[in-house]
């Protein structure tokens, strides 16, 4: 009882010291979860993180093994003035993870693509409640030019510039493709 009494208190305060400059973001990618943070740095401009991540065990349409991980750093401009919708043009530098693991002849092997990449996307969100506190999602991030290696950058490295040049597309649109629950304080 002690731990949630400490709890509460901490998100008080942390809701007066940051009324409406902090948005907190929950839901899901396409094939896994997404979570994120933005500080409100003034009323258009947002800087923050943002994280998927996704992993398969058993599954047989995806493979033994299937794990993909997304993490971005981004800044936002609001675009759209409206206290109940934001809709965000985002930039942000990103790293993406998708690999998977399976059974050859000789064993178990784990084959991943790395990629390090800037990108550009777009969110919206639907605010509603008394004060504008609660909200909707959906947005989506494609990358504009990168990094791109097979495991840890050892094999097939090369940069890449536009989203159609990259299999780091397919990890960004599948880690980036979100939906879900924000909250503003």
């Amino acid at each position: 009882m002690k731990k949630a009494i400490i709890v509460l208190c901490m998100l008080l305060c942390a809701s007066v010291v940051f009324a409406k400059t902090m948005t907190l973001q929950a839901g899901f990618s396409t094939i896994g979860a997404n979570a994120g943070a933005t500080y409100h740095v003034n009323d258009t401009t947002k800087v923050g993180i943002n994280a998927s991540a996704a992993m398969g065990n058993g599954i047989d349409w995806i493979s033994e093994d299937f794990k993909l991980l997304f993490g971005q750093g981004l800044v936002s401009f609001d675009v759209l003035r409206s206290e109940s919708n934001d809709l965000d043009l985002r930039v942000g530098l990103a790293y993406v993870r998708m690999g998977e693991r399976y059974y050859v002849d000789d064993g178990w092997v784990m084959n991943y693509m790395d990629a390090v990449c800037a990108t550009f996307g777009i969110q919206y969100t639907h605010w509603f409640g008394e004060k504008r506190s609660h909200g909707i999602y959906v947005g989506t991030d494609l990358p504009i030019a990168g990094y791109a290696g097979s495991n840890g950058f050892t094999d097939n490295c090369s940069p890449f510039f536009g989203p159609l040049s990259s299999s780091a597309t397919l990890g960004v649109l599948v880690g980036s493709l979100r939906f879900g629950y924000a909250f503003q304080f």
